[in-house]
């Protein structure tokens, strides 16, 4: 016997207490349970009596009750980035920093070196954000990974210059 089969007498219920004179409530009742139970229709009447009790724990306790022969999902621990390696977005915004302070002439030329090498781990979308937000406007034909990488250390570069050149 499975669910289906106990929806059916629910509905045949339904239906008796229909012509034995009971009151609309009564039968609009028995035909929710007997709707209520569709979902469940392949379960075998003994599989949906552990459901029951699990949603009743669940109901009472907030908690699932373990299901017996199998173990609970291992959690994963968030991903921990490995020692010295940064995000792409992480980039984006280090050499946009440094972009953006170099004109203070307090970082060292290592420093500076050190953020530029950043660039060559940006891919796609990413290098792309660097570009924009440095103001580098490909040409019609656009410019390819290794160039455009090439222009964004210039230009970060030639940001410094151009401040060394103005303070004299």
């Amino acid at each position: 016997m499975n669910v289906a089969d106990l929806q059916q007498q629910f509905r045949s219920i339904a239906h008796f207490a229909g012509v034995a004179g009971a009151n609309a409530k009564t039968i609009a009742e028995l035909v929710g349970v007997a709707e209520a139970l569709a979902p469940f229709g392949e379960l075998t009447i003994a599989q949906f009596a552990i459901f029951l009790r699990a949603a009743d724990e669940f109901v009472r306790e907030g908690t699932l009750p373990k299901v017996p022969g199998k173990k609970a999902p291992a959690k994963r621990a968030p991903a921990k980035p490995k020692d010295g390696v940064v995000s792409q977005e992480e980039i984006v915004e280090r050499v946009y920093r440094l972009y953006e302070t170099i004109v203070h002439g307090n970082h060292s030329e290592e420093t500076i070196a050190a953020e530029l090498d950043l660039v060559e781990k940006l891919k796609g979308a990413n290098l792309q954000a660097l570009a924009d937000k440095l103001n580098i406007r490909q040409p019609a034909k656009k410019l390819l990974v290794p160039q455009l990488k090439a222009k964004i250390r210039e230009e970060v570069r030639e940001r410094k210059h151009r401040y060394e050149r103005s303070d004299y």
